[in-house]
């Protein structure tokens, strides 16, 4: 498979720093906190239809644990799989997709209702950067015609910290769909 593509000009997203030193991203209606600065880059997703779906990926670094990693991944979807009766296959085949790439365990799964919006947290442990002994936290969403995934990424002795646990809460907490 080709490497992404440029983010889609559909996604023009604002990022400011907030007055408690977190950084808002901002994009049609939606929007998240991050601990810093994050970093864009293209994204890309594989539909279960093999549809190749090109977004827009955001990552920032905690500034207290360089360790752990904030992500947001926003993929648009075409009308044809925006169909809220289509979102249980469409979140299964992310989730799949993530924990075959990352060779997970999966630890945990949930169904989330926010607003409008269906999504799916689950938690696993799995590669990270350098190798096995990393957790993750993901909420994917699929919200006003977009797939969500948010990510919180740590070594697996971090998940016994309060304020690693308190850091994710607030940024999954943080997230704002559009009315």
């Amino acid at each position: 498979m080709p490497p992404p593509s440029p983010p889609p000009a559909a996604l023009q997203p604002t990022i400011q720093a907030t007055p408690d030193g977190w950084f808002s991203y901002q994009d049609s209606g939606l929007a998240v906190a991050f601990p810093s600065q994050p970093e864009l880059s293209p994204a890309r997703w594989l539909a279960p239809n093999g549809a190749v779906m090109d977004g827009l990926m955001l990552i920032a670094s905690d500034p207290q644990r360089q360790d752990t990693s904030f992500g947001l991944t926003v993929t648009p979807l075409p009308t044809a799989l925006s169909d809220a009766e289509l979102a249980p296959e469409l979140l299964a085949s992310a989730k799949a997709q993530l924990l075959e790439r990352l060779q997970a365990i999966l630890l945990s799964e949930t169904q989330l209702t926010l607003s409008a919006a269906t999504g799916l947290e689950f938690v696993f442990n799995g590669l990270g950067a350098e190798g096995p002994g990393w957790s993750y936290v993901v909420r994917l969403i699929i919200a006003d015609g977009r797939l969500l995934q948010l990510m919180v990424t740590f070594p697996s002795s971090a998940m016994l910290e309060r304020q690693a646990m308190e850091d994710a809460q607030r940024f999954f907490s943080s997230l704002q769909l559009p009315s």
